[in-house]
């Protein structure tokens, strides 16, 4: 039986007893899996898998990926130069609903023309937009993959719980 109770969902036994609270559920409308191992609930539009196994809740459906804010070569100009060996730095800016340092799972990072190209070669903390919060910046080794006509380098990544973020900012490239 489930009962909802300030926002998350809670398991308790026929009997009243065994009152347990489901981290990261907050929804309403569950429905348990035919097998009993999952909840599936609605929070915000979207459908949630809690799983039940390792306690992880999930998206399984997302419209659009959440906007977050990029900066390329934050300091410098957003030129690109495809003949540079060098790589392009990238700061995924925090915001006061979003902290990408502890919400991006930098092994998704991606950035490009289309932001599928490459992965970070390497990523730290650093205070960009003096918010306060630190920012990601990360460093991808992607200048021979924007073409003159490029005009914005796009980031996706995604959070631990499978959520899509996108990014993106203008560039100048330079003819080779």
């Amino acid at each position: 039986m489930f009962t909802r109770s300030c926002c998350a969902l809670w398991l308790i036994q026929p009997d009243g007893s065994g009152l347990q609270a489901f981290p990261s559920t907050s929804g309403s409308n569950p429905v348990w899996s035919p097998d009993g191992t999952e909840i599936a609930f609605e929070r915000s539009g979207h459908i949630y898998v809690f799983d039940l196994s390792d306690r992880t809740a999930k998206p399984l459906t997302q419209l659009n990926a959440l906007p977050i804010v990029i900066y390329i070569n934050p300091g410098v100009a957003n030129t690109i130069n495809p003949k540079n060996k060098g790589n392009i730095a990238v700061a995924i800016l925090s915001a006061p609903w979003f902290d990408p340092v502890r919400q991006i799972d930098q092994a998704s990072i991606t950035f490009g023309p289309i932001g599928s190209e490459s992965n970070p070669a390497s990523c730290a903390a650093d205070e960009v937009n003096q918010d306060g919060v630190p920012d990601l910046i990360c460093e991808f080794d992607v200048a021979a993959k924007f073409a003159p006509t490029d005009t914005e380098g796009v980031l996706k990544a995604k959070d631990a719980n499978g959520f899509l973020f996108e990014g993106r900012d203008a560039v100048n490239v330079l003819s080779p």
